[in-house]
């Protein structure tokens, strides 16, 4: 309702420079994670180490941003996140956002509640996870960032528009050429996260118990093949 402070890439950046990854891999995760600043992995087509450089930790800076922003006096929200594999890391986040004035409260519902909340946007602030089984970087792009009204019903973004970056993704789907259809994958990212569309966090690692005996290759997409088994 009213003025929405997340229009404003100020908020946006503040929020992303206020909450401490590392702090959240050490501590919530037990270094079960990998921070990135990427929207998806190296295993990805249309990964880029430089599209993987975070906007440095400095709580002073996002503050200062808020006050810039008009918002000095922070604001409150409802963080809806879905229990299970990163409840503990949106529980995380509330005390680092509040260092800089945003009261947030953390909404834990079931995913089968929360996901149709994200599609008919009904949550103004959300935590998702997204795998990529296609192993290509136009699955997120289409998924998460393209602007809604031009992927329809298949779209998971919760409200993030740029026009710039839709031209990007749709002269990256049009393009037959692997190489340039890479490349303009990488700029669409770029320019995303110069406008802090999302605050990517971490890639969860999931380990794996296996008897002594047993062998098994572990896939970049968390799935195990079989035939690749080996029991001694």
């Amino acid at each position: 309702k009213g003025k929405n402070p997340f229009k404003d890439v100020r908020v946006r950046r503040a929020i992303y420079q206020a909450i401490d990854v590392e702090a959240i891999k050490a501590r919530t995760m037990r270094g079960l994670a990998v921070t990135t600043g990427s929207m998806w992995t190296r295993y990805v087509n249309g990964y880029s180490e430089d599209n993987n450089v975070r906007a440095p930790f400095d709580r002073e800076a996002a503050k200062q941003l808020m006050v810039e922003a008009g918002y000095g006096a922070g604001f409150a929200v409802q963080l809806d996140c879905p229990t299970g594999a990163y409840d503990r890391i949106c529980e995380s986040i509330a005390p680092m956002l509040k260092q800089i004035d945003i009261d947030v409260r953390v909404n834990l519902i079931p995913g089968a509640q929360l996901f149709p909340k994200i599609v008919n946007r009904e949550t103004s602030f959300y935590g998702l996870s997204w795998g990529v089984p296609t192993f290509d970087a136009m699955y997120t792009l289409r998924g998460i960032i393209m602007t809604k009204e031009k992927v329809g019903t298949g779209s998971w973004n919760g409200g993030y528009s740029n026009a710039k970056v839709d031209d990007l993704i749709e002269r990256a789907q049009a393009e037959s050429d692997a190489d340039r259809r890479r490349t303009l994958m990488q700029q669409a990212l770029r320019l995303h996260n110069e406008d802090f569309g999302h605050v990517p966090i971490q890639h969860m690692i999931i380990p794996w118990a296996l008897a002594q005996n047993v062998s098994v290759v572990h896939r970049a997409d968390n799935v195990y093949e079989l035939k690749w088994v080996k029991v001694d």
